[in-house]
């Protein structure tokens, strides 16, 4: 059976999994467990169970996560990624994994997708499609979307030619 941990053993251990050899200004990465979606993960009953890595330091090192006007919870975003045209979002983005508070901001939930996600959701910065095509002229389509986000209109979705064909047709290459 595992050793309980104090809470300070606990937060040692925890903080301890934090890569900061890069220096103070760099991000500092999780080297613990990452869920799905590409966040670090900690899981210790001293610090109330498993949370994201980043917002359980918050909590350590800050206290409880702001909450908004609205009377929610402030979303925590990491701004090493927005500054990061060239990463390519979603659970592949190693930013999600930075515990240097520095980088990490607390934003209600639109201010933070706005700032983050959703340029790379739409494409502007991607230079490759998700199957692994380069995005050029010749190998892709647009879709016009009638829907709006916030009242304003949607930019057109981009897509891969070969990958859309080879979906179209049932998966037969």
């Amino acid at each position: 059976m595992p050793k309980k941990l104090s809470y300070e053993e606990a937060v040692e251990h925890f903080r301890s999994q934090f890569d900061r050899s890069a220096g103070p200004g760099a991000c500092h990465p999780w080297t613990g467990s990452i869920r799905p979606d590409g966040y670090g993960q900690a899981n210790l009953a001293a610090l109330g169970g498993t949370r994201t890595a980043h917002a359980l330091l918050w909590i350590i090192e800050r206290g409880e996560i702001p909450i908004d006007s609205s009377g929610r919870k402030m979303h925590l975003d990491h701004e090493c990624h927005n500054q990061e045209l060239s990463c390519p979002g979603g659970d592949r983005c190693l930013h999600r994994r930075c515990g240097n508070l520095d980088h990490v901001a607390a934003k209600p939930r639109k201010a933070n997708l706005d700032d983050a996600d959703e340029p790379r959701r739409r494409g502007r910065f991607r230079t490759h499609f998700d199957c692994g095509c380069e995005i050029t002229e010749d190998n892709t389509y647009r879709i016009t979307r009638k829907s709006t986000r916030n009242g304003k209109p949607r930019s057109p979705e981009r897509r891969c030619r070969k990958h859309e064909r080879i979906k179209q047709s049932g998966g037969q290459h």
